[in-house]
């Protein structure tokens, strides 16, 4: 049987745990160097984050334009449908990548910082 002090003790170390995380999380963000853009498994380019740019990648009729601006990349324009690549969002970290599975587009973050998962920090 849980007494009063075995839940107060658990959330304590809980309410600890999560905290820590955040902070760590905080403190040393990696940081992403370069794109590169994979296109039907072939190295399609390599771009630094810190230069602005639009790429587009043409295809066998598929079309992706990747936008570079101030160290985050974000798919702007694709004629796949759903549309899941543009949801995606901006990436900027080491390991971040945008798949566009339909148009056979990868773009992934590459840096020196090693950065990890939620599951494996």
């Amino acid at each position: 049987m849980l007494k009063k002090a075995d839940i107060i003790l658990a959330t304590i170390i809980l309410i600890a745990g999560i905290t820590a995380s955040l902070i760590i999380g905080s403190i040393s963000p990696a940081k992403g160097e370069k794109a590169v853009i994979i296109s039907e498994g072939r190295i399609f380019g390599v771009y630094s984050l810190y230069e602005n740019r639009t790429v587009a990648v043409l295809s066998d009729g598929h079309v992706n334009k990747i936008l570079i601006r101030g160290g985050e990349v974000s798919m702007i324009i694709s004629n796949c449908p759903g549309k899941d690549c543009i949801h995606q969002g901006k990436i900027s970290k080491p390991y971040e990548s945008i798949v566009c599975l339909p148009n056979k587009v990868i773009v992934k973050i590459e840096g020196k910082d090693k950065s990890y998962d939620g599951i494996s920090k």
